[in-house]
């Protein structure tokens, strides 16, 4: 009698944790890589960097519009990982299928969000 695979224990604390991973990285490419690396390299002396917002005393549309563009680059980069990624393990093409459009998705909703720079909406 052939009875189902067991189901391990620890699947959905694996799987928890890859989507706690992904979205903390969603969250560092865009305000880290995006806005806080554009704007230092283009002349800022310091900012204040959190989980959600980059801030410093020069305000430019460049700056505003590479965090999108970092999470388009990411979301690049991901994707063309999990179409090669046949050969690894099933955790890393779930992280890779799970990474790549949590990164992308955060693109357009931080670009045309009420009071962003680059899209003016909201703003008086």
């Amino acid at each position: 009698m052939n009875s189902p695979p067991a189901q391990p224990a620890d699947e959905a604390l694996t799987v928890s944790a890859i989507s706690l991973l992904a979205a903390i990285l969603a969250s560092i490419v865009h305000e880290g890589l995006g806005h806080a690396a554009t704007d230092l390299l283009t002349g800022a002396e310091s900012g204040l960097l959190t989980t959600v917002s980059w801030s410093s005393a020069q305000e430019s549309r460049l700056v505003a519009a590479a965090g999108t563009l970092a999470n388009l680059a990411a979301a690049l980069f991901f994707w063309l990982a999990l179409r090669s990624a046949t050969p690894l393990s099933v955790r890393w093409r779930f992280f890779f299928s799970y990474v790549w459009p949590s990164i992308s998705s955060t693109a357009p909703a931080f670009s045309f969000s009420p009071g962003s720079p680059i899209s003016g909406f909201g703003r008086p």
